[in-house]
């Protein structure tokens, strides 16, 4: 199987560039850094796998969620919508297949979400050939650039770790860390379900306690007793919707019972306490005075209220009265007035109201029209002041000069000016004589015989204010107390200064021992609810009704806890046999694991012998390196790399250098590939960089003599060592070619023959 073309678009560096590898058998990809070597090897990393494994936590791992410039690190041009990888295959059998694979450009982000981003195109994907390539393309025919140089960044101690990553293990470390996932889940909700039942178990060994103690008083079938007014206390029905701690709220000692039982016991201290307060609010100055006034003054309600509707009908009518609204103010009627008014006085003032409403409206239109008289002649004044007219426009009367005929004019403005201050003086004139009329015919007539009742505006003012104490209970309470023994005769003075002593009088003992607080906080709850009848054996009745009550409710409340906590059990005893599952599953693929890299170790190990004796010549006495597997005392089994005696059990890995490090991920690839490839495709990606001379010199010496059929890609920074590999490869008949990525597409440098 060999890569004939592979085209790049809008992938990192590359725009869009076609790289044609169909005229040789071996390519060195080299450049300086950045030029685009490695973004080629990602190209069919990317096309063969679905993904690029350093890319899978780019973003996360390696720089901490920080995003790049435009958050896309796999786009060329955010503003190209579309990015593919595209190779020409030629099969073993000659035939041609396309291979390729999209991207959505808008969906990519960091990190790089390839299942949902990417996807292959084209049936050749499902060839048993190219199926196999794309599984285990990274296992045994590439060697990635950050796969190698992470051996650099490891310390000593992981490095046997990370070298057991070249047995691509993935998969089955992938099912095992679900499997891992999956158990601590399990153990989560197991331990929630554990403390539930206990808690629950907590709750059935309260209530087995309740109902052992609640047996001993239940004596037989209890019936309850209501002890307040109907849906006014939610416990006081057949069947409350309560707890067995609310009920113990209720029933036991300082509960809502003996709440009860103390009002009933002290209601008595209760009503003096309410009483007494009452009188010491009402002996205040302020609301003794106006309980006083009220008292006094309650017997004249009637002349008050005469004075209301005085007041609020000819008062007011008389008061608002004006020469502007006279014509449509009509007298109010005059059965509402304390003395005797005859509907024919009334008439008579209401025709005085119309005529004079007649003459001020004719006064009124005769001082408008006496206006605009006055207004047109200071016109014609103005008028002739600009012409030599001098004789009077209006008579035709000759004036021997224009100034004699403006005087004549300007004398009649004077009289037509004292015309028109009489009409508006004799129209005030005439509306003061009707409200004069008014006034003494009705409105001091009113006011005398207010007066002669004592009824004044400020004593009808300040009853105004006072008068709905009279239904507030201090003022029933106040009057209960002093029933009448107090003359309204008494001055006001008087009365403010005797009711007190009355009041105070009457101020009942309350026993200092009460608990005032309690007793108003039970008052407050109960007393306006509590039946007249209810007694202190009631009291006791409910306690025992509600001890029954409580008691079935315990009863019941516990079977339901029990089979809640059977429930739990089943679902405890289901985890344990899911994780039992789970650990045996695992156990198992943890065995096919050990039994796969002990597989590979025995296909391996000789290859890897030798490979990596051939690489590493100047190390070890050019000896190769054995691998196996060994067992710690703790029954771990890790991979080890020994030099020497094959029994020796001391890993060289801890003294090799990193070029070492970087020899034996390569010599482990390259056994790998001889022995199970099947697509004669073999990639490094820079191993130049990290391994000296003496081993690179190796290294290609091997793949001369040993990987002479497979198409190898290569790619270094340095020209030098490009020239040299490219003329070792070449001297084995190997057709190799160096492209420089500068010039990529454009300029091939072949090899001298």
């Amino acid at each position: 199987m060999k890569i004939l073309k592979l085209r790049i678009h809008n992938f990192k560096i590359f725009a869009d560039t076609e790289i044609d590898f169909s005229d040789g058998n071996a390519f060195i990809l080299c450049g300086r850094n950045g030029y685009g070597k490695t973004s080629v090897f990602d190209a069919l990393e990317l096309l063969f796998t679905g993904k690029i494994k350093r890319y899978e936590d780019y973003g996360n791992k390696y720089h901490d969620g920080r995003l790049t410039l435009y958050g896309k690190p796999l786009v060329h041009d955010k503003n190209v919508t579309d990015l593919f990888i595209e190779a020409s295959i030629q099969m073993n059998d000659g035939s041609m297949k396309n291979l390729k694979i999209e991207g959505d450009v808008e969906n990519i982000g960091i990190p790089v979400d390839f299942v949902s981003v990417f996807h292959k195109e084209g049936s050749a994907f499902d060839m048993p050939e190219i199926r196999s390539l794309c599984k285990h393309y990274t296992r045994i025919n590439y060697l990635s650039q950050d796969e190698s140089t992470e051996y650099l960044k490891q310390n000593e101690k992981d490095r046997s770790k990370q070298i057991e990553s070249l047995f691509k293990t993935d998969s089955f470390d992938d099912q095992i860390e679900k499997i891992s996932k999956a158990k601590r889940g399990l153990n989560g909700v197991c331990n929630t379900y554990i403390e539930k039942k206990d808690r629950l178990q907590a709750a059935i060994d309260a209530l087995n306690t309740k109902i052992e103690q609640s047996s001993q008083e239940v004596k037989s079938e209890m019936h309850n007793i209501q002890l307040f007014g109907e849906n006014s206390i939610a416990w006081d029905v057949d069947t409350p919707s309560l707890s067995s701690n609310e009920i113990d709220g209720i029933i036991q000692q300082d509960g809502e019972l003996d709440h009860v039982l103390y009002f009933i016991r002290h209601s008595e201290e209760y009503h003096s306490l309410v009483r007494n307060n009452k009188i010491r609010h009402i002996v205040q100055p302020e609301r003794l005075h106006q309980i006083a006034f009220y008292y006094k003054f309650h017997t004249s309600d009637g002349l008050f209220n005469q004075y209301r509707n005085f007041r609020n009908g000819y008062l007011r009518y008389y008061d608002n009265l004006t020469i502007e609204n006279i014509s449509s103010n009509h007298l109010p009627p005059v059965e509402s007035l304390p003395i005797a008014i005859t509907n024919e006085e009334r008439d008579v003032l209401e025709n005085l109201r119309k005529g004079t409403a007649d003459i001020l409206l004719s006064s009124t239109r005769l001082q408008q029209v006496c206006n605009r008289l006055l207004d047109n002649r200071r016109q014609v004044g103005r008028d002739l002041n600009e012409t030599d007219f001098n004789h009077c426009p209006v008579c035709g009367t000759d004036f021997n000069t224009k100034e004699s005929l403006i005087a004549h004019i300007n004398q009649y403005d004077e009289e037509f000016l004292r015309a028109s201050n009489l009409i508006s003086k004799n129209s005030s004139d005439t509306f003061s004589k009707f409200k004069d009329s008014l006034r003494e015919q009705i409105i001091d007539k009113v006011k005398k015989y207010f007066m002669d009742n004592h009824i004044t505006e400020e004593l009808y003012s300040e009853y105004d204010t006072v008068k709905n104490i009279s239904s507030t209970e201090d003022y029933n309470l106040a009057m209960r107390i002093v029933d009448n023994s107090l003359s309204t005769d008494l001055s006001l003075e008087e009365l403010e200064e005797r009711m007190p002593h009355t009041l105070q009088d009457q101020v009942r003992p309350v026993d200092d021992n009460i608990d005032i607080e309690l007793l108003q906080q039970a008052a407050t709850k109960y007393g306006k609810y509590l039946l007249e009848h209810v007694q202190e054996e009631n009291i006791e009745q409910k306690r025992k009704y509600l001890l029954a009550y409580q008691w079935e409710t315990c009863l019941k409340q516990k079977n339901k806890d029990s089979n809640e906590q059977n429930r739990y059990n089943n679902l405890i005893r289901k985890c344990n046999e899911y994780r039992d599952h789970l650990r045996s599953v695992e156990d198992n693929i943890k065995e096919q694991r050990d039994q796969y890299i002990n597989h590979v170790v025995s296909d391996i190990e000789v290859l890897f012998y030798i490979y990596s004796g051939r690489i590493m010549q100047d190390s070890y006495n050019g000896r190769g390196i054995f691998l196996k597997r060994s067992v710690t005392n703790s029954q771990v089994s890790r991979i080890l790399f020994v030099c020497g005696d094959y029994s020796n059990d001391v890993d060289v890995l801890y003294n090799m250098s990193s070029g070492q490090l970087i020899s034996i991920a390569i010599a482990f690839l390259l056994a790998l590939n001889k022995l199970y490839d099947k697509a004669d495709i073999l990639a490094i990606d820079d191993p130049v960089q990290t391994i000296d001379d003496i081993n690179l010199w190796g290294l290609i010496e091997t793949m001369r003599h040993e990987f002479g059929n497979k198409n190898i890609l290569l790619s270094t920074h340095e020209d030098d060592s490009a020239a040299w590999i490219r003329y070792k490869l070449d001297m084995m008949g190997r057709k190799a070619f160096a492209l420089d990525m500068r010039t990529l597409n454009n300029k091939k440098y072949e090899s001298e023959k």
